[in-house]
């Protein structure tokens, strides 16, 4: 096409310059690859012999933006698989692997969270104790499978009832904690303790056994049954054993009871 030759400068020039936009708008959608770009830029500088324009800058610039782009892909891949990594392990350091609960480590972080939270607000917080009767004689007797399975049907029941705003975490093997916040008064942990508690009067059915198992569980609050981490946990401990003491299957708020005579601690203690 020898006429071309009379080509004005500034027309081949903005020929030239929207060929190459073309060509890096297709690079960014991956149109065609780096060769096809190189042939096609080839055959168009042989048909309207463009002499004056090096075809080495042009070719660097391809090369250039689809490195560029392939790099700028790798490392958005790397940055979001080491994001996702660090997540599985945060998650693996304070969360339980069984029940996806927060484990002992961030249970105890969120008690002193909740202490410092109730302290600033006026406002009482409740710890809970709840430790499963009879759950060894369920290892023994079916196996450790249908165990593990029996603590996952356990939070599947008590999950519906826990508030967002608190905490529901497993300390280890049967037993749990749960963190009440912004308690009102003890009527309304009675009532949630309560519907806790009726959980357990159904039995579980696991790989066709029906299982029946109830709880046990110890309720202290704070600042009021203990000002510092270690004198709650105590209080909250000791009532869930008082509890268990006291034939299982039931409910005990400590709030000094542990000191008091049977005939006054009717009005705190569950079934």
């Amino acid at each position: 096409m020898k006429h071309l030759k009379g080509f004005n400068c500034g027309v081949r020039a903005e020929l030239i310059f929207i060929f190459v936009v073309c060509i890096i708008a297709f690079s960014l959608f991956n149109a065609f690859d780096v060769t096809e770009k190189l042939s096609s830029w080839l055959a168009l500088q042989e048909t309207f012999e463009l002499d004056e324009l090096l075809p080495t800058s042009v070719v660097a610039l391809i090369l250039i933006g689809q490195f560029a782009l392939r790099r700028w892909q790798e490392t958005k891949h790397q940055c979001e698989e080491l994001l996702k990594a660090e997540r599985e392990i945060h998650h693996l350091a304070y969360h339980d692997h069984l029940t996806g609960l927060p484990n002992r480590s961030l249970v105890m972080d969120r008690i002193q969270q909740a202490m410092r939270q109730a302290d600033r607000s006026q406002k009482q917080i409740s710890l809970v104790f709840l430790d499963l009767d009879h759950f060894k004689d369920v290892n023994d007797e079916l196996g450790h499978l249908v165990g593990d399975e029996l603590l996952k049907n356990v939070v599947q029941r008590i999950q519906p009832h826990v508030r967002e705003s608190d905490t529901f975490g497993r300390l280890g093997g049967d037993e749990f904690a749960l963190i009440l916040l912004d308690v009102a008064d003890i009527h309304a942990v009675h009532s949630l303790i309560t519907r806790i508690h009726e959980q357990f009067q159904a039995p579980f059915a696991i790989n066709n056994h029906r299982i029946r198992c109830t709880t046990s569980m110890g309720i202290a609050s704070y600042p009021e049954d203990g000002q510092s981490l270690s004198t709650l946990l105590s209080a909250a401990d000791r009532a869930m054993y008082r509890a268990k003491a006291d034939g299982k299957n039931s409910f005990r708020f400590y709030s000094a009871l542990i000191d008091r005579a049977p005939e006054d601690r009717i009005d705190q203690e569950g079934p």
